[in-house]
């Protein structure tokens, strides 16, 4: 029906505009403000609409009541006679819930519940609009009556479904399998309850439980681009790129969402790929023209293929576009620092905040910046500090930067077991063990030089 279609286009104007406005130009947020205004209003004369029509249904019920005891008794969806005012306020619940309006619909739904307590429909509605207003406590005081009085398979199932949901709201992903899992148990063909168990295994990193639940997923719903999108992430974990790069592309075909190119990009770049990630990197700037991250790959990939020109060249539009951009700043300081170009690092360090103990980078800067200027006591001091810190990836940092000071002193026996330490603790980052490697080959072990560089060439062979 034509409202149906309605609904569907304004929830997608919403999306959109949900995920679309904090990006946006100050031209593009008028229009989004008067786009919402426009959608407010249809929404004030659709209801006004619909309760005249209420109106008149409820006139010929008075009048005809005859025309109306079968239809209630199967709309509404269960076996027992509801009073005219509730199976009204129920109507006028649903219409409000539709529209997305939770406040007004759960005022509804709470006065069918005070007029038929035992009506499990009506609880249910009330709940999901309590949990939609962020009222846990009191949804899931619903959801539980409804899995302990109900006979029906689909509200049980339902109610297990959103008992688990509320979990996730709380962050207790564990407790929130459980319920998902009684709610397979009732719906095993309900998709929602299965993508929930793979995102919860997911984010407790469990990821061979969630490779299972997403393929359930997608047993009952095969376009989900989402489970798709979460099977690449998880195979990712395992280095199989085969399957990485199957369940990428799957999921891009069915939807050409930004996220999607940029991992497929990241993908490229972990395999040393670097023309595979540029192209991939173009790509998203054709998709979302408001991705810094674009340029940001563009620079970093050109870079570390020796192409410092074309590197300079894309870090310069990225910056007019995003001056802003911490991380864009962050890349260039860290490019004038490989070039040595201390008085143009000075002043670009000179508008950065200085929280050492929020970004592991900023450490790293500011460590090997005194080190070029000959000052290594501070550059070692900032060291210290960055190995105290109860964060894995700054210590890492702070160990690899000891090591590089050692190094540029000319102490390369010394700078070996700090360079070991950092790659111990970020077996990921490959730069310790190529520095390590440096160290080896001017003491001549060139074996010892052959070891290490093979894990930076063959990262994932076990030993």
């Amino acid at each position: 029906m034509l409202h149906t279609q309605w609904f569907e286009q304004m929830k997608k104007t919403l999306e959109e505009m949900e995920e679309k406005y904090p990006q946006s130009t100050d031209g593009e947020r008028e229009k989004y403000k008067l786009q919402l205004q426009q959608i407010r209003k249809n929404c004030d004369q659709l209801l006004k609409a619909w309760a005249t029509v209420e109106a008149q249904v409820g006139k010929l019920s008075k009048k005809h009541p005859e025309l109306f005891g079968e239809v209630e008794e199967e709309a509404i969806g269960e076996s027992f006679y509801l009073e005219e005012s509730a199976v009204r306020h129920f109507r006028q619940g649903q219409g409000y819930y539709q529209l997305m309006m939770f406040k007004e619909a759960n005022q509804m739904f709470e006065q069918v519940i005070n007029e038929e307590p035992d009506f499990i429909l009506g609880r249910l509605y009330l709940g999901l609009s309590q949990f939609q207003q962020g009222e846990l406590e009191q949804a899931e005081q619903h959801f539980r009556w409804v899995s302990h009085i109900s006979t029906e398979d689909i509200f049980i199932g339902f109610s297990f479904h959103m008992l688990g949901c509320i979990q996730v709201r709380k962050e207790n992903d564990l407790q929130a399998v459980r319920f998902f899992q009684k709610a397979v148990s009732f719906l095993p063909d309900l998709p929602d309850a299965w993508f929930n168990i793979g995102a919860c295994y997911y984010r407790l990193q469990e990821y061979q439980e969630a490779i299972s639940a997403f393929h359930q997923t997608l047993k009952y719903d095969k376009d989900d681009w989402e489970s798709m999108y979460y099977l690449s992430n998880c195979y990712r974990y395992y280095h199989d790129w085969g399957n990485v790069s199957f369940w990428r592309l799957a999921s891009l075909e069915k939807q050409k969402h930004p996220q999607i190119i940029e991992s497929i990009a990241q993908d490229c770049e972990e395999m040393g790929d670097h023309e595979c990630a540029i192209n991939w990197y173009l790509r998203l700037m054709v998709e979302d023209r408001n991705s810094w991250t674009a340029y940001h790959g563009m620079v970093w990939n050109f870079w570390v293929m020796g192409k410092k020109d074309a590197a300079w060249l894309w870090l310069k539009k990225g910056l007019t576009l995003f001056p802003q951009q911490i991380e864009l700043l962050y890349l260039q300081i860290w490019m004038l620092l490989d070039e040595g170009r201390l008085t143009e690092l000075k002043q670009i360090i000179q508008i950065l905040p200085l929280n050492y103990h929020e970004r592991p980078i900023t450490w790293m800067i500011f460590s090997r910046f005194y080190s070029l200027q000959g000052n290594t006591d501070e550059a070692f001091r900032i060291t210290e500090e960055m190995v105290q810190q109860s964060n894995q990836t700054i210590q890492a940092f702070g160990y690899y930067q000891k090591g590089r000071i050692l190094l540029d002193k000319q102490q390369p026996q010394q700078a070996i077991r700090f360079f070991q330490k950092a790659f111990e603790l970020e077996s990921s980052w490959t730069e310790p063990k190529f520095f390590e490697g440096i160290c080896h080959m001017l003491a001549g072990e060139l074996d010892r030089t052959e070891q290490c560089w093979r894990v930076i060439a063959f990262p994932y062979m076990e030993n």
